[in-house]
């Protein structure tokens, strides 16, 4: 969400034809790796104890083992933090989303693709990072899919759909494009989360409602979205406030979010397409509460605001638990990857159905990256094995994750001298598209 001078919820996304080049083409038109990553991707493959890299964006990943899988349910969740109490946090109540993450697939690392909704979003439904999508520099920026996951899903014969309780998705720049049922909760209009209002039991209705409207012969993709825990804060009766300090009411609500999505496991749970759905819980970005002076989100890319949950239940699959880093730009090859849709080239990420064999997860390059948003300097991660390099405008810190989870110490600046190099040579296959001048109203 949008929070630098404002509280708006959702930055605006708008579905187009994107016609944007990418560095180092080859000849069919998929992304062929640089040298320069391909080095990059051996060097971190050295850091960690998993085996290194060849290429970052690698030809089509197979469908999992397993059952095969008809249909895939996307649940984000808005503003939800990556520390809870599956990895270790001690105050959050999370007993629906712990139990996923202890009998099915969960990245302890998972980052968000950008800090606001908006670019993170758009991203997602791009498999795009946000710099190289054209966008307007509106409030609630305004940002171009062209070939993302619901149209080629669509195209692929799979049945799509989504459910929303924001006002903006009901307008007429909601990225509709490519899903065949697109819902929104009624009086949406009048239910902002920034004026406290409650709309996390509408939007489960409507994805029950969605699983109960799949068509039964082709597969499906349903997303859902969640607002709760964004801000303005809420309490609860039924999910009480924690005793952290500064996150008490959050906590309250995350915890009634994670019963929302207890719910949609249940009618999953109860259905005839059980042991041929696939479950995703993710969110779109993080959210702060002071620790680098800054509160909500959109402001920085410390791991508060970008660090995010990553839990699958995928038939079949036993559980595992996943320390490498990931990216929430992978999720659009898992879901396509899980429904046997051949990803196209142009599309970033990996499947997450790599990881999940014999041998360890690759260690690679993952990016977190916020545009250039009304005139707020661009910032980009790029994490590296167990080192965090981030560039906040034109500078640059790096970070050692397993000493300093916290990012307060950054490295001596002839220590992050190569760390850094290696990031911008990560960086430099992305190619900049710069904004165009906003000439709409955020909501229109």
């Amino acid at each position: 969400m949008l929070s630098c001078g404002t509280r708006f919820v959702v930055a605006g996304l708008v579905v187009g034809v994107l016609a944007v080049g990418c560095k180092d083409r080859d000849a069919t038109g998929g992304t062929a790796p640089s040298d320069s990553v391909m080095a990059v991707a051996s060097a971190v493959g050295e850091v960690g104890a998993d085996a290194s890299s060849a290429a970052p964006e690698p030809a089509e990943a197979p469908a999992a083992k397993g059952p095969r899988v008809d249909r895939v349910v996307l649940l984000t969740i808005d503003s939800m933090r990556g520390d809870q109490p599956w990895t270790g946090y001690e105050f959050g109540s999370t007993p629906v989303l712990s139990k996923l993450a202890e009998t099915g697939v969960v990245y302890t690392r998972a980052y968000a693709i950008s800090n606001t909704t908006g670019p993170a979003l758009s991203g997602f439904l791009a498999a795009r990072y946000p710099t190289e999508m054209e966008r307007d520099n509106c409030p609630l920026a305004g940002f171009t899919v062209g070939e993302g996951l619901a149209p080629v899903l669509l195209n692929a014969g799979v049945w799509t759909a989504a459910a929303h309780g924001h006002a903006y998705f009901a307008g007429s720049a909601a990225p509709k494009g490519g899903f065949a049922d697109w819902r929104t909760i009624d009086r949406v209009a009048g239910k902002l989360a920034q004026e406290g209002a409650v709309t996390g039991h509408e939007v489960t209705e409507l994805v029950l409602a969605l699983l109960e409207a799949a068509p039964s012969d082709k597969p499906s993709f349903i997303w859902g979205h969640y607002l709760e825990p964004h801000d303005t804060y809420v309490q609860h009766k039924e999910f009480p406030p924690s005793k952290h300090p500064r996150r008490s009411l959050y906590d309250g609500e995350v915890a009634y979010s994670d019963n929302e999505v207890g719910k949609v496991l249940a009618a999953i749970d109860a259905s005839p397409m059980r042991d041929r759905t696939a479950v995703i819980v993710s969110a779109d970005h993080g959210e702060a509460f002071g620790e680098h002076e800054r509160y909500r989100h959109g402001f920085s890319v410390f791991d508060e605001e970008t660090h995010v949950p990553l839990l699958l239940r995928i038939p079949g699959q036993a559980p595992r638990r996943i320390e490498t880093p990931r990216s929430g730009i992978d999720i659009p090859r898992t879901i396509a990857a899980l429904l046997r849709v051949e990803s196209p080239d142009r599309w970033r990420g990996r499947s997450l159905t790599e990881d999940w064999g014999d041998d360890p997860p690759e260690v690679r390059p993952v990016i977190v990256d916020v545009p250039e948003l009304m005139n707020l300097a661009a910032q980009q991660v790029v994490v590296l094995g167990k080192y965090k390099v981030s560039k906040f405008g034109t500078k640059w810190a790096v970070y050692d994750m397993d000493v300093d989870p916290g990012e307060k110490r950054p490295l001596p600046a002839r220590e992050a001298e190569e760390w850094i190099q290696k990031a911008k040579d990560v960086l430099a296959t992305i190619e900049t598209v710069p904004s165009s001048k906003c000439l709409r109203q955020a909501y229109k």
